[in-house]
């Protein structure tokens, strides 16, 4: 896809692009990507925000350890280690905004703050969704406002925020349609070209985005796609992060495809749109980005959230799960352990749980795994 291309090209390109927008004045706002910040905020303040999300190096994970206590979950002590290091991503904001989700994530924020002079803002993230709850996440985005309006001397009017919602809402719109085209027996895109697409919609210029994503679309739709008998895989986890694509080699190496994924971190949400029903843009925004969003493993009560993963393994066909989680990022490594047996129970389909630690000697073992789920389901067939 030529289309494809283009965008990959920008998003090489966007780096270079905003330390000149910056030189000449622009305001940059880094976040934490955990999915409860409202890109709308940034953009209606006439800021730039960009997620802060790269993975899938041992070597940051290695360096980290020079700021932080191993038993921190891999993918936040590497957020560490790039801003310490100088990543151009991780130098562009001048304030970062840290989702107070639980003490891994926190812990990106405490460290930016002691070994650097970049300003961060922690919001609150409650651990369930009482109407108290509620109320004290929508009270944390009229503070992330204050600020936002504060760090650019620009007001966020209704006007301005309704604007910048529609044009989110068109986002998570095009990457939804994109991703169900998987649904299909035999699906047009692959799950590392749409966790690129992603990752890339996150960093992008979002006009330029919605431009790319409305061809790839139309362009996918009207695809042929050479039969396959592919075992389509249901990818599920803690974050996966931007760059972190080890996983998405090996299932192509061993005649897989993924279909579908599910991660608290690094992902978009994009299964919710902001809609307009209480007249009030705050209750609106707190509705699709927290009330409606789906809780993380370290949400109380978490057992819930399976019923949304056996929904997407029916939905999407899947034979098979990968359970893939951050080393430390214990709440997953718990719920991972009897979510198996459930959804064992409830789908029949086989899943294999995978820890990460960004370590190249993993690819082995890795490998081994999933080759076992996909001959589990071959297996099965027979």
């Amino acid at each position: 896809m030529g289309i494809y291309t283009k965008l990959e090209n920008h998003a090489k390109r966007r780096p270079a692009e905003l330390v000149k927008m910056k030189k000449d004045g622009a305001k940059i706002v880094g976040y934490i990507p955990e999915g409860y910040f409202p890109e709308e905020l940034a953009y209606a303040a006439g800021a730039i925000p960009v997620a802060l999300g790269k993975g899938g190096s041992y070597e940051m994970v290695a360096e980290s350890l020079r700021y932080i206590t191993r038993f921190t979950c891999t993918w936040c002590r590497t957020q560490i280690a790039y801003k310490m290091t100088g990543d151009i991503w991780y130098d562009l904001p001048e304030l970062i905004l840290i989702p107070t989700t639980d003490c891994n994530v926190k812990s990106i924020g405490d460290m930016f703050s002691y070994w650097s002079d970049t300003e961060t803002m922690y919001y609150g993230v409650p651990h369930n969704k009482l109407p108290d709850a509620i109320d004290y996440y929508q009270e944390s985005l009229k503070r992330v406002k204050a600020k936002l309006e504060k760090f650019t001397g620009n007001q966020i009017t209704d006007e301005k925020l309704k604007a910048e919602i529609n044009k989110q809402n068109t986002i998570r719109s095009l990457l939804k349609n994109i991703s169900e085209l998987r649904k299909a027996e035999n699906p047009p895109i692959t799950g590392f070209e749409f966790m690129k697409l992603q990752h890339y919609s996150m960093q992008a210029d979002p006009d330029f985005l919605i431009e790319c994503l409305n061809e790839i679309y139309a362009e996918l739709k009207t695809m042929t796609v050479e039969k396959s008998d592919k075992i389509r895989l249901y990818l599920t986890g803690s974050t996966l992060a931007f760059g972190d694509y080890g996983l998405y080699e090996i299932v192509d190496q061993v005649g897989a495809v993924i279909v579908c994924e599910d991660f608290a971190g690094g992902v978009r949400n994009i299964l919710n749109n902001v809609e307009y029903n209480s007249g009030d843009l705050y209750a609106d925004l707190t509705d699709a980005y927290f009330t409606k969003r789906r809780e993380g493993a370290w949400f109380r009560p978490s057992a819930h959230r399976v019923d949304y993963l056996i929904d997407d393994i029916k939905n999407y066909n899947c034979d098979g799960v990968i359970w893939y989680e951050m080393l430390y990022r214990e709440s997953y490594d718990m719920q991972g352990f009897y979510f198996d047996k459930i959804i064992q129970e409830k789908t029949g389909v086989p899943m294999v749980k995978i820890e990460t630690d960004y370590d190249a000697s993993e690819k082995g073992n890795i490998k081994t795994r999933v080759e076992t789920l996909c001959e589990i389901v071959i297996g099965g067939r027979q």
